[in-house]
């Protein structure tokens, strides 16, 4: 049989952004939602939130449910006015606009790491 596609939950209110997480993870099985305030129920393989959408006041810093959850998958946070940068082993902060091959390395790393390949 084959393997599942890999997993990945957007959270991303603009419906642009969107397509273009739907463009750069082409073979992922995606699920996108507006907005979250607690860690998802289902299994990931990636997540990748936007900081912007989660909280009228838009703070630089990643939610702290984020925080707390142990075990999460790898994970980028989109953080207004942040410079790229690797908050944890598993967390990345990009600004936005982010820099696309960024994006898709890390995502490459998630991909890896599911199969054990990294």
């Amino acid at each position: 049989s084959e393997p599942r596609p890999p997993r990945a939950l957007v959270v991303e209110a603009d419906p642009s952004l969107r397509e273009l997480f739907e463009v750069l993870l082409e073979g992922w099985e995606l699920r996108v939602i507006s907005t979250a305030v607690a860690p998802p129920a289902e299994s990931v393989d990636l997540l990748i939130i936007d900081n912007e959408d989660l909280s009228p006041d838009s703070v630089p810093e990643i939610p702290s449910w984020l925080s707390a959850w142990q075990g999460r998958p790898p994970t980028i946070v989109f953080r207004p006015g942040a410079s790229p940068k690797r908050l944890t082993p598993s967390t990345l902060a990009l600004p936005k606009p982010f820099p696309v091959s960024l994006f898709l390395a890390f995502t490459e790393l998630a991909r890896a790491s599911r199969t054990g390949e990294v």
